[in-house]
């Protein structure tokens, strides 16, 4: 019977991803567009479906599993705030003054009673919210001073992972009595429950709130988009060359699969297959991308080389010749824009996540964030910037969809969203992020208990 349901899930799965992947970038889900035009769309199709055939039962399976999405009764644009992490320099020097942060343990008057789930076992500590310093809290049900509370929990049974949170709410007046709470002796690590560190607690990074309307978009449109201009960031010689060196690896990899017998055939195999599904445009972006790289991509790699070998030959703390730096990336989007709308950021603006990778393999002691003092200087201000960006913590706000969740979010919205962070310990195998989720109604009247504690799933 296991087998069964899990072959049923994994189908859904499939029909969600297709189904998703058709609607394209204007999907309201993913890119915060009209619901109420999705909708119309919807019931068009489903009118237009019906008219030719009756729904499959894998047809109405999916739409369901959709609808657990909750968006059909979720308005369009909802007051969030970004938890933009402090920069290195600021939270070494002011940690102790902080307001609101993630990790570490919270504040409470002497007395406080560190959270248990409903299995007896005390649950870790997410996150502490200054009240005063959230602009959107009454907004939502939540006092306007004073601090909120979360923790959550993960159980393991001979049924699975049981997912827990608490939140609790303390007055301005428990505030002025708050203490840092001692680690309890019986809080498990969170390497035993998934987490990569053996720490019962997250690591503390403070943060401030930045209000914004978030309309779903990931990341939000509404924020700073930090690495939206390579210029902007890629400020040394010493990011410049492993930058270029991952496009150069890219483009090099693709003009590869295009030489000789074998580029012919797999040429001659998308025209055929374009001939085949004249109605599917995807073999005719794939071929158009193919001959395009095949004619052009040649004489950029050309140019990407000369780029590569400048900036490997100078010192990496140098700042990077931003005239010279700006006419290389100009020559890489005339090449982006023959690709007729196919994904090509790595080419077109560099791939600042694949440098922060390289550059954490370069400098081991680094730690991925865990020891700065020991970061190059030539990489500094890329790190800052990495820590300062949106890094997808928010406290309320649309959740962009979980495709490899089932939990039901109709009637909810999000109170608090902690993606897979390095920086706070908050990475595991297959998770990509955390929130709690309370009903609507509820949130409203400041009651915040009923809800759902939900691990991102990623696979």
């Amino acid at each position: 019977m296991t087998y069964v349901v899990l072959a049923l899930m994994a189908a859904l799965v499939l029909v969600l991803i297709f189904k998703r992947s058709s609607m394209g970038s204007g999907d309201p889900v993913n890119r915060g567009g009209s619901k109420q035009h999705s909708s119309a769309a919807s019931r068009s199709d489903e009118e237009h479906s019906s008219s030719k055939h009756p729904k499959t039962a894998g047809e109405i399976a999916a739409e369901e599993f959709l609808a657990l999405a909750g968006d059909e009764d979720r308005a369009n644009e909802i007051p969030a705030h970004w938890m933009q992490l402090w920069s290195v320099e600021r939270k070494e020097r002011e940690i102790d003054e902080a307001r609101s942060w993630i990790g570490g343990v919270p504040r409470a008057p002497e007395g406080f009673e560190w959270p248990k789930s409903g299995t007896g076992k005390r649950q870790h500590f997410l996150a502490q919210i200054d009240l005063a310093d959230l602009q959107s809290a009454t907004a939502h049900g939540v006092p306007a001073t004073g601090a909120l509370l979360v923790f959550f929990g993960i159980d393991f049974d001979v049924s699975g992972a049981a997912h827990s949170y608490t939140c609790l709410t303390l007055s301005e007046g428990e505030m002025a009595q708050a203490v840092p709470q001692a680690i309890p002796e019986d809080l498990q690590a969170l390497d035993e429950v998934g987490f990569f560190i053996p720490e019962p607690v997250l690591r503390k990074w403070p943060v401030d709130l930045v209000p914004f309307l978030d309309d779903g978009t990931s990341p939000p449109a509404a924020l700073p988009q930090t690495f939206a201009e390579p210029e902007y960031w890629i400020t040394t010689w010493g990011l410049a060359a492993p930058e270029i060196g991952i496009a150069v690896k890219r483009l090099e990899a693709s003009l590869q699969s295009l030489r000789g017998e074998k580029g012919a055939k797999r040429l001659a195999g998308l025209r055929q297959q374009m001939e085949r599904s004249p109605i599917s445009s995807f073999y005719a972006r794939e071929l158009a991308r193919a001959e395009h790289t095949r004619d052009h991509g040649p004489n950029l790699l050309e140019r990407l080389l000369a780029w590569q070998n400048l900036a490997e030959s100078k010192p990496g703390e140098r700042a990077v010749d931003q005239v010279a730096l700006s006419a290389v990336f100009k020559a890489r989007r005339a090449y982006a824009e023959g690709f007729k709308g196919t994904e090509v950021d790595l080419i077109r603006d560099g791939h600042p996540t694949l440098v922060w990778d390289a550059m954490c393999l370069k400098e081991g002691a680094f730690r991925r964030g865990q020891n700065f003092a020991a970061l190059s200087e030539m990489y500094r201000d890329f790190a800052e910037k990495q820590v300062a960006a949106w890094r997808g913590h928010r406290v309320f706000g649309i959740e962009p969809p979980f495709p490899n969740n089932g939990e039901d979010f109709r009637g909810q919205d999000c109170l608090i969203s902690i993606a897979s962070d390095p920086l706070l310990g908050t990475e595991t195998d297959h998770n990509y992020g955390m929130s709690v989720w309370c009903p609507r109604d509820e949130m409203a009247k400041g009651q915040l208990q009923e809800g759902q504690f939900v691990l991102h799933c990623a696979v």
